[in-house]
């Protein structure tokens, strides 16, 4: 049996599940006491995996490393509903990705900095006129940081810890990073989520190691002695805009087989204008099939919402939490 990476209790299953990734297998545990499940081995990729893996299949990361995102998602609006006000006051992003969340939280008056494993994204972050961006790890940030950079109000980490394969060394880590009364807040993918059809390559190691539920998360974020513990499921009809995604480039295809194939991916109808190859009769054609696709999947959309909400089913946990104790600067 394995050891659960976020209790440390040696009582564990073996729930069947197994993954071959580069000539590893891992194989797929649950913790009978604090109910975490978890791979093993929990071996960490190189960085460039990051950057390059999924960047020929993956829209969303193609987006990351061009143009960027263009809107927040449902666990960053969950953060700015519990802490909009940031007047004088510090915030560090680990795994800030292009920046989307930093951007609107220095629109909020919070001092911002991040850091992220991906280069690419770091730069399409700067581009948006984030200054203190970082292509750094969490260790590295600490050794080159002064002193006084390294203390924070906030810090937070949006699909982090699931990549983490010490979880309890990453959350007790973040102590020499918070000032006494600070916060921490983040989200991880809700492994109770509708999945059925859907593509998960992206939630198996080596990316993710750990698949929580709201008990699990809570367990953890007080065994790292955290206080003020809240958990909530966020990102209502995730399941079936995932499922039209393949079918809307499809049709994006048919109709503009002229224009790049990433920018259909990645760019909304309404900023496909003025992309090379576009004309206005595609642009017309394809600005009316968003409307019919709207028409016909918002009812759907609507019920899966309500669905999800009643069964705590949304596609990710929003976490946030409070630290009470002094702070350990390491100079």
């Amino acid at each position: 049996m394995s050891d659960c990476p976020a209790c440390l209790s040696d009582k564990s299953k073996k729930l069947g599940a197994k993954v071959e990734f580069q000539g590893t297998t891992y194989k797929l545990y649950a913790c009978l006491s604090c109910g975490l499940c978890f791979w093993d081995p929990r071996t960490l990729p190189d960085k460039d995996l990051y950057e390059n893996d999924f960047e020929s299949s993956s829209a969303l990361m193609l987006q990351r490393h061009t143009i960027g995102l263009h809107s927040l998602s449902a666990n960053h609006d969950a953060f700015f509903r519990h802490n909009s006000n940031g007047h004088e006051r510090r915030i560090l992003d680990v795994g800030c990705g292009d920046g989307i969340f930093l951007e609107h939280a220095m629109k909020f008056g919070w001092e911002v900095w991040g850091i992220d494993l991906d280069e690419k994204s770091i730069e399409v972050g700067r581009r948006r006129g984030l200054q203190h961006l970082h292509n750094q790890t969490l260790e590295e940030f600490s050794h080159n940081a002064s002193a006084s950079d390294r203390l924070f109000d906030v810090v937070t980490f949006f699909e982090v810890l699931e990549h983490q394969s010490d979880p309890m060394g990453f959350l007790t880590s973040l102590h020499a990073y918070l000032r006494k009364g600070g916060v921490v807040a983040g989200s991880v993918p809700n492994r109770n989520r509708f999945t059925l059809f859907t593509d998960e390559s992206g939630d198996l190691p080596p990316y993710h190691f750990t698949r929580w539920d709201c008990g699990s998360l809570v367990s953890a974020l007080q065994k790292a002695g955290y206080v003020d513990v809240k958990v909530a499921t966020v990102g209502w009809g995730y399941y079936l805009r995932n499922l039209s995604k393949p079918f809307k480039v499809w049709v994006r295809r048919k109709v503009a087989h002229n224009v790049s194939a990433m920018d259909l991916a990645i760019r909304p109808v309404e900023k496909l204008e003025g992309v090379s190859g576009v004309t206005q009769g595609q642009l017309q054609r394809l600005k009316l099939l968003k409307t019919i696709k709207t028409a016909l999947f918002r009812p759907l959309e609507l019920f899966e919402e309500l669905l999800e909400r009643g069964m705590g089913r949304g596609q990710m946990i929003y976490f946030q939490a409070s630290w009470h104790g002094d702070s350990d600067v390491n100079g």
